[in-house]
């Protein structure tokens, strides 16, 4: 009986103290079975995990730029790649300007030809002259017009020696003078007279033009009782018309008709304004010559017109070197254009 008194006391006791210690008791069972969990998880499993975040991390870093506080530039990359151009511009414009080296002894410049006055220089009566001094002429090293005469011993051959040299070829139509047929007043074979009708003028003038090697133009020789006549120089440019050369009007008369004749048929053409050797002394030459460059100033029409003298030559091989620093010289042709 006393034992099973004191049985019930103790179980008793025992159950009052479980009832005030309830909740302890769950915690405590909580921590034990948190404990057994740890346990049971493998130890290098949280190594792992930490580690593959840590190279997550890492490699997020990498590829994304860095975060930029609101209100801040980015002075990042962008500003070195900006700053590399305005380097070298510095770089350049630091640098000297190097100025092309000129020499001490540089001679002074000769004036350029396009910007001289032109002159276009006209020897006539090529044909009655030897070749070797219309070689001669062709030596001089400037744009020449030659005048042939047709029909004569060297006419065809001073055309083509002319040519073969550069020059300009035209006709030199001879044509009737004022006193003719006095003395020196022959013009020479083919010539257009006062006296010929129409169909006469025109087919010797066309029978000329074809005896010419290269002829571009036609000029007068003499012609003063011819020039001033507007139905016979009618004749003979519309001859020339037909062919398509220009015309030189030598003046040789005062009186002459021939330069408005041409321009009233559509001709191209020019007019004598100088002519160098009617006397043959070389002091009147220098006179002449003088007077044509001086006109060139104030005129771009300029034709002086010589002759295939040997004086004429020699003062040409003299004045023409001085000349060409104060006049370009031209074929005549050139005016016309």
């Amino acid at each position: 009986m006393l034992l099973w008194a004191a049985a019930i006391f103790v179980f008793g006791a025992i159950a009052g103290t479980l009832a005030q210690n309830r909740y302890d008791w769950k915690a405590l069972l909580g921590t034990q079975v948190s404990k057994t969990r740890q346990l049971d998880t493998p130890k290098d499993h949280k190594d792992q995990s930490e580690s593959g975040g840590r190279s997550k991390s890492v490699a997020k870093q990498t590829k994304q730029p860095t975060a930029i506080a609101p209100g801040l530039k980015d002075t990042g990359p962008k500003q070195t790649q900006q700053a590399q151009p305005a380097q070298q511009t510095q770089a350049q414009h630091a640098q000297p300007t190097q100025q092309p080296q000129t020499s001490q002894t540089q001679q002074p410049r000769q004036p350029a030809q396009a910007q001289l006055p032109r002159m276009a220089l006209v020897i006539d009566d090529l044909g009655h002259a030897a070749p070797a001094l219309v070689q001669r002429l062709c030596s001089l090293n400037v744009p020449l017009t030659v005048a042939v005469l047709p029909y004569l011993q060297h006419s065809k051959e001073s055309a083509r020696i002319a040519k073969s040299r550069g020059m300009e070829v035209i006709l030199h139509m001879p044509m009737e003078p004022l006193g003719y047929p006095g003395t020196g007043k022959d013009p020479g074979p083919g010539a257009v007279l006062f006296s010929q009708g129409e169909a006469d003028v025109r087919k010797n003038v066309a029978r000329a033009i074809a005896d010419t090697p290269f002829a571009v133009g036609l000029n007068n020789h003499m012609g003063s009782r011819v020039t001033p006549d507007r139905t016979r120089m009618t004749w003979v440019l519309d001859e020339v018309k037909k062919s398509g050369l220009y015309f030189i009007d030598s003046r040789t008369e005062k009186d002459s008709v021939a330069l408005d004749v041409a321009k009233e048929l559509g001709i191209p053409a020019l007019e004598r304004k100088v002519f160098l050797d009617d006397s043959l002394d070389a002091a009147e030459m220098t006179r002449q010559w003088e007077r044509a460059v001086a006109m060139t100033k104030h005129d771009p029409l300029v034709v002086i017109i010589g002759h295939i003298h040997p004086e004429t030559v020699e003062f040409l091989e003299k004045a023409i070197p001085a000349a060409k620093r104060e006049v370009a010289f031209v074929r005549a042709s050139e005016m016309v254009r």
